[in-house]
């Protein structure tokens, strides 16, 4: 038997319910119904298409007119958009020639000047004209597009937010047609602020460049224009790339911007390189962050500079940060420091405030106290910056008190890491609501004062929730406002220092009914259930996964952003507890799993894999369900998986393994 009855009777009642619960799409208002109907008789004639356009000017004008709409009804329906698009679609292909014709076709920007006239253009419509002039190598009239959706935009209530990226990346192709790029120029191009280089779509553009048809020649104008903005925001703007851009960048992005600092001959920059790899590893990508640093020690012939070995520790810190036991993964940064630092005749202060700051990384806060008293010399803690790093490290001790730690401050705290510590620590504190205030309003909102980031905005919603009248009704998000762009990062950061099962809760349901469905993603959940498992509540991390994909209007509610968290979280809990019981766990969502991809992602075997060789290494007692669940599926995908995709395990895994005598590893696989 393949499953146990009792998992399939699980998995069943998990897909029942998620089968059940269809939302409806709302209904359109009746009179843009009658006008759908009547487009979609206009629109049955496929060859004429100047008639097609005279009677849709005829029937939306008509219909106008007759008061069934108003210009601001039309300008907020999407209704017809599609059908839309496609008379543009037409037109092209009749110019083309690849659909017959009786008459010569309105070209498609004499298609959209009169669905702009109409009240009828939208975004989409824009792109596909714009992608049609730019084929044909008319970057003006695409500028000139551009224009007209400027016009549009400030029509609509609200920008359109990401999707935008696209219409901008034509835009600024047509630019890169017109002669040598500057990013200053393309930049108020595109109508964004001075200086706001993070605004422009380079990875949108990178995308879209080659699917256009464009010209040999063309083609290569946007190639090297693409490459010379790369190279002034690379080397002409170097301060705002590494504070502002890479921050944000996430892998896709991360990775493109990497290719094309490498791609700069010539260009051997330590601060660019470093700022890489800290950021690589940001995200997990820590095997990246490592060919970063030996790319660049290659570059500098072998031997680093003090910027890229303080990186280096950022990155082994990293590596070892999700570790369950970190005492190894302190022992890593303790012999990068003697095989780099140890050497040197002088260790300058951005060393000690990096050893620090891997330490707190680490959360090895007796070690940040230690490194202080005995390594530091006298002379560098009087460093301003030094001291708040090791100030930092202290707030986040629970044996020293907020009292103590407020007489050790400095009288301006100007490292934002501080003072986040600092929040947390009086967030955490009971009966300091006032003081709270006081020295968010002082370090946040004073002449000079620091700017706020995810993790300051998370944690005045940590104290929101703390001090609420009624946490059982406390909504998140109407409690502290967050910039729009902000919003994923400040609950990332919050659901990373929150330890209470019940704000966690209430986090969830506050996402649910302040956000809307395209922002509250299967990601944020995901990020939920893994915020539950963080402080050992897995019970709550799966009603919030049942929850989800009953109650939530996602296209895909069961994917890896979800599912991952699950079986990364019960197979912590079994290398926490050796405890086995929840290897069922583990046969539920697997099978759920099973029923969405074709391939058990690499994440789930890995993990699983390892819950199961740590409990062969300390000889839990396994029943007949636990091996048949491990022989019949685990193994059996392990060995699928490695034939046709060639994913490979770590051989200590299967080693460990193989110490269960009634667990078959397929020889294959050893």
């Amino acid at each position: 038997m393949l499953f146990s009855r009792a998992s399939k009777i699980r998995v069943s009642q998990l897909m029942r319910r998620l089968q059940s619960t269809a939302v409806g799409r709302a209904a359109s208002r009746p009179e843009m119904l009658q006008l759908e109907a009547k487009l979609a008789d206009v629109m049955k004639d496929k060859k004429d298409l100047g008639r097609v356009m005279a009677a849709l000017r005829e029937t939306v004008q008509g219909v106008v007119e007759s008061g069934g709409l108003s210009d601001r009804t039309l300008l907020r329906s999407n209704s017809v958009t599609n059908d839309l698009g496609k008379l543009l679609e037409q037109s092209n292909k009749q110019l083309r020639g690849e659909i017959e014709t009786d008459t010569v076709p309105p070209t498609p920007y004499e298609i959209l000047v009169t669905l702009v006239d109409l009240k009828l253009a939208r975004r989409t419509h824009y792109e596909q004209v714009m992608q049609y002039l730019l084929a044909n190598g008319d970057a003006e009239a695409a500028l000139g597009v551009w224009v007209k959706y400027l016009e549009f935009v400030a029509q609509m209530p609200q920008r359109e937010g990401a999707e935008e990226t696209y219409v901008m990346a034509y835009a600024s192709i047509a630019y890169f047609f017109l002669g040598a790029a500057d990013v200053d120029v393309l930049l108020q191009l595109l109508n964004r602020e001075a200086g706001q280089y993070k605004d422009i779509p380079l990875f949108r553009i990178e995308q879209l460049q080659s699917q256009i048809g464009l010209s040999e020649s063309n083609l290569t104008k946007v190639r090297e224009n693409l490459a010379a903005i790369h190279k002034q925001l690379l080397v002409d703007k170097k301060g705002y790339f590494l504070d502002v851009i890479l921050p944000e960048c996430y892998y896709p992005l991360l990775h493109s911007y990497y290719k094309r600092y490498s791609d700069l001959e010539g260009l051997v920059d330590e601060d660019l390189a470093a700022g890489f790899m800290i950021n690589f590893s940001r995200i997990g990508k820590h095997t990246l962050a490592m060919k970063c640093y030996n790319d660049a020690v290659k570059k500098a012939g072998g031997k680093p500079g003090v910027v890229l070995k303080n990186a280096l520790l950022t990155v082994v810190a990293r590596m070892g940060e999700t570790a369950i036991n970190r005492v190894n993964a302190t022992r890593r940064i303790e012999a990068v420091w003697n095989s780099y630092f140890r050497e040197d005749d002088v260790i300058d202060v951005s060393s000690y405030k990096a050893l620090l700051n891997a330490l707190i990384i680490l959360k090895r806060f007796d070690k940040v106290q230690s490194v202080w008293e005995l390594d530091i010399p006298e002379e560098l803690k009087k460093d301003h910056t030094l001291l708040q790093t090791y100030l930092e490290g202290c707030a986040h001790r629970t044996n020293v008190s907020l009292p103590e730690l407020l007489k050790q401050l400095p009288e301006a705290v100007t490292d934002v890491n501080l003072a986040n510590a600092v929040l947390l620590k009086m967030a955490n504190t009971s009966g300091s609501a006032s003081m709270f205030d006081s020295f968010y309003d002082k370090t946040f909102k004073g002449p000079g004062s620091l700017r706020p980031t995810p993790l300051t905005l998370a944690t005045r919603l940590l104290m929101g929730y703390a001090t609420a009248s009624d946490p059982a009704k406390f909504n998140f998000f109407d409690h502290t406002p967050i910039p729009r762009t902000m919003k994923n990062a400040v609950a990332e950061e919050f659901l990373k220092i929150c330890s209470d099962s019940e704000a966690i809760k209430r986090f969830y349901e506050s996402s649910k009914a302040s956000l809307k469905l395209d922002v509250f993603s299967s990601r944020r959940v995901g990020k939920i259930i893994e915020a539950s498992f963080n402080i050992g509540d897995w019970k709550t991390a799966e009603a919030i996964f049942k929850d989800h994909i009953t109650t939530s209007n996602a296209k895909s509610q069961i994917n890896v952003h979800t599912l991952l968290p699950l079986i990364a979280g019960f197979s912590n809990l079994i290398l926490r507890n050796n405890e086995p019981s929840f290897l069922s766990k583990l046969d539920t969502y697997w099978q759920l799993a099973s029923r969405v991809y074709k391939t058990i992602p690499f994440e789930f075997l890995n993990k699983t894999a390892t819950a199961v060789a740590s409990l062969c290494l300390k000889e839990a007692k396994l029943t007949d369900e636990h091996y048949n669940f491990i022989n019949a599926v685990v193994m059996s995908e392990l060995a699928r998986s490695k034939k046709d995709h060639g994913y490979v395990l770590n051989a200590r895994i299967y080693h460990s393994i193989t110490k269960d005598q009634k667990i078959s590893v397929p020889p294959e696989l050893l």
